[in-house]
């Protein structure tokens, strides 16, 4: 429920079973901090709403985005609530690089960037090392 608001098409690429298997194979510290980044978001559904993360309905789990993707405004000075909203953005940010990642790795997420199976890459636009590829 989380990526698929994050990342609207992620529930059908099946991008949590994805991630799934990337932090079972990623270090230790990536597997704990993607946790951590789960256990902030349901702490903020229960201060918020007094509900578990999913049972909260999409309005809900929007504003607690809405929240997270902000961020506070400035970095200096910040006071306790802006220090956790800053810690909450961090979360989200991890959260939605591993999303937006699997997702656009995903057969969906290819097709939407431009991508039709038709043809390959000769080399990619942009990536010109002098020693080439094998």
């Amino acid at each position: 429920m989380l990526a698929e608001r994050i990342v609207p098409g992620s529930e059908k690429a099946k991008v949590n079973r994805f991630v799934d298997l990337l932090l079972s194979l990623d270090a230790e510290k990536h597997q704990k901090s993607f946790v951590d980044a789960l256990a902030a978001f349901e702490v903020e559904a229960g201060k918020r709403f007094g509900k578990y993360l999913p049972a909260l309905d999409g309005a809900q789990l929007d504003e607690i985005l809405t929240v997270a993707a902000a961020g506070p405004e400035k970095k200096d000075s910040l006071v306790e609530a802006e220090k956790e909203d800053a810690r909450l953005h961090e979360h989200f940010e991890n959260l939605k690089g591993w999303i937006s990642g699997a997702y656009y790795s995903s057969e969906a997420g290819m097709r939407e960037l431009g991508w039709t199976g038709d043809y390959v890459f000769e080399k990619f636009p942009g990536c010109e090392h002098p020693e080439g590829h094998s």
